[in-house]
């Protein structure tokens, strides 16, 4: 099987068809889109014992379910990290459900990828980050509020304009990092 190309104007536009069929506001809900509107439950287990470290989502498609690592259930001490992890993950596999459900087939195995080789699998990651990134930080919304955050920053030196847009849009410093780079401000 190969895994089809897909240019980042085509993700860009099927997350900003999402956004707007089902969000209203400017941080996305991104439970609400993927359990109201799309009808996935989600549901927390351990999957990084049973898959590894570092596994933190997937998505069973003949359940309609995202199963998430417990470690990422939204209460105690790591709450505010754990959630913006969450967020992502979970817009992540709204990305492999929206994107890529013709590559898993029938089973809906958590393993569906791999019968592709690397770098299919790789484009496959990919593609959902895209689209969970845009979900999350919407492009013209993140540049608007980027920009004006930025010349806060000039104004005062000791401003962290990542912490900043992190909170503004309720995910990691890490993948506000990566938003700023892919967008290249």
């Amino acid at each position: 099987m190969v895994v089809e190309y897909l240019d980042d104007s085509v993700i860009k536009k099927r997350a900003n068809e999402l956004i707007d069929k089902y969000t209203s506001g400017s941080i996305t809900d991104i439970e609400g889109i993927a359990t109201q509107k799309l009808g996935l439950k989600i549901r927390f287990i351990d999957l990084q014992s049973c898959y590894g470290n570092g596994t933190l989502g997937m998505i069973l498609p003949e359940d309609k379910m995202i199963l998430c690592d417990k470690s990422l259930e939204p209460y105690g001490k790591y709450k505010e990290i754990n959630e913006h992890i969450l967020r992502f993950t979970i817009a992540h596999e709204i990305g492999h459900y929206t994107l890529h459900l013709k590559y898993m087939g029938d089973s809906g195995s958590p393993f569906f990828h791999r019968n592709l080789k690397n770098h299919e699998q790789k484009r496959l990651e990919t593609q959902a980050n895209i689209l969970a990134a845009e979900l999350l930080m919407p492009e013209a919304e993140f540049r608007k509020v980027y920009i004006h955050t930025f010349y806060n920053e000039k104004i005062r030196p000791t401003y962290d304009i990542k912490g900043s847009l992190s909170n503004k849009f309720n995910v990691s410093k890490e993948a506000v990092g990566y938003r700023i780079q892919a967008l290249n401000l």
